[in-house]
C-alpha cells in the first residue's frame, strides 16, 4: 500500500483505537497517527459497564476537533443482544429474559445519548437468535423502546454469518429498520464490514463488478443515505467461510493481489462521503504513511 492511496483519501479513514482514559486524549492519539475518523469502546467489550465522560472533557474535545475535523464512533459491547439470547427470544412471554433485554436497552440508550454529544454514532452487532425472522422482529421491538435524544445514531452492522447471528444478509438489516416505528427510523444508520460481507460470501470484493453490485444493492435495498460508516477490513478467512477474521488492508485474502479493486472501493466511498475505520492495529495507519 502506498501513501498515494492515503493522500487521496486521508480525510475519511482511521482505525479502532484504545480508549485513553479521556475523550480528548483519545482524539489527540488518533490525530497523531494521521486519522480523520476513529472508533473506540467506552468500556470493556464484554461488559455492560461504560465510562462516563465529563463535560469539561467533551468541551476540550470540541476545541481540538474544530481545528482537526475528525469523525468519531463508539462500538457497543459485544454482549449486547437486542433479540434476547441465543435460545430465548425477547418479548415472547419470558419475563426474566425481558428484564435482561431491558438492561441492554438502558445501557445502549446511555451510550447513544452520551455519544450524541461528541460523535457520529454507536455501532451495534444487532443480536442473535436461531429463527432470524423472529429475531429481527424482536430487535426492532427493542429499538422502538429506546429513548433517542437529538443527535443519537444507532449504527447496525452486518455480520459474517457465524452461528445464529442476525444481520449477515442485507435483507435482515432492512427487515429490522422497516419494523422500527417511522419516527425513530431517522436515528438508524448502517455499517458495512468488508471482511464480514466477504466471509458471508455475498460479494467477491476482489472484482470491480462485485463492488459495483454491492453498492447497487446497498442503495436499492437499504438506501445509501442510511450508510454512516464502513469497517474497512481485509480478511484472513477464505470467501464464504462464515468466519470473521480481520487482516490489514492489502495483505489478506481479499486484496493482497487485487489492490486496484481496493483503490476502486475507496474511490466509491469517497464519492458517497462514507467514512472508514480499519479494525486492525492502530499502528497500521503508520504503515500507510511509510
Amino acid at each position: 500500500m502506498t501513501n498515494i492511496l492515503l493522500s487521496r483519501f486521508n480525510y475519511e479513514i482511521g482505525t479502532h483505537v484504545p480508549f485513553h482514559k479521556t475523550l480528548t486524549s483519545t482524539l489527540k492519539y488518533s490525530i497523531s497517527l494521521g486519522m480523520y475518523s476513529f472508533q473506540f469502546f467506552l468500556g470493556s467489550p464484554q461488559s455492560f459497564t461504560t465510562s462516563t465522560l465529563s463535560d469539561e472533557d467533551i468541551a476540550q474535545f470540541h476545541v481540538i476537533q474544530k481545528r482537526f475535523p475528525t469523525k468519531v464512533f463508539v462500538h457497543s459491547p459485544y454482549v449486547f443482544n437486542l433479540a434476547g439470547s441465543k435460545d430465548c427470544l425477547s418479548w415472547n412471554g419470558d419475563s426474566l429474559q425481558d428484564e435482561k433485554t431491558i438492561k441492554v436497552i438502558k445501557s445502549l440508550e446511555k451510550e447513544l445519548n452520551h455519544v450524541a454529544l461528541f460523535g457520529q454514532g454507536v455501532v451495534l452487532h444487532p443480536g442473535c437468535f436461531t429463527d432470524k425472522k423472529k429475531g429481527c422482529h424482536a430487535i426492532a421491538k427493542s429499538i422502538n423502546m429506546i429513548d433517542f435524544k437529538t443527535g443519537s445514531k444507532l449504527i447496525l452492522e452486518n455480520m459474517a454469518g457465524q452461528g445464529s447471528v442476525i444481520g449477515s444478509m442485507i435483507e435482515e438489516l432492512k427487515d429490522i429498520k422497516d419494523q422500527v416505528v417511522p419516527e425513530k427510523q431517522k436515528y438508524i444508520g448502517f455499517c458495512i464490514d468488508t471482511a464480514h460481507i466477504w466471509g458471508k460470501g455475498l460479494y467477491d470484493l476482489r472484482e470491480i463488478k462485485e463492488v459495483d453490485k454491492m453498492f447497487g444493492d446497498l442503495e436499492n435495498i437499504l438506501g445509501i443515505q442510511y450508510f454512516t460508516l464502513f469497517h474497512l477490513n481485509d480478511s484472513k478467512a477464505v470467501f464464504a467461510s462464515n468466519l470473521d477474521r480481520h487482516e490489514l488492508l492489502g495483505e489478506g485474502e481479499i486484496w493482497k493481489n487485487h489492490k486496484n479493486t481496493l483503490h476502486y472501493l475507496l474511490e466509491k466511498l469517497k464519492f458517497y462521503n462514507i467514512p472508514c475505520v480499519m479494525e486492525t492495529d492502530p499502528s497500521d495507519m503508520i504503515k500507510f504513511l511509510d
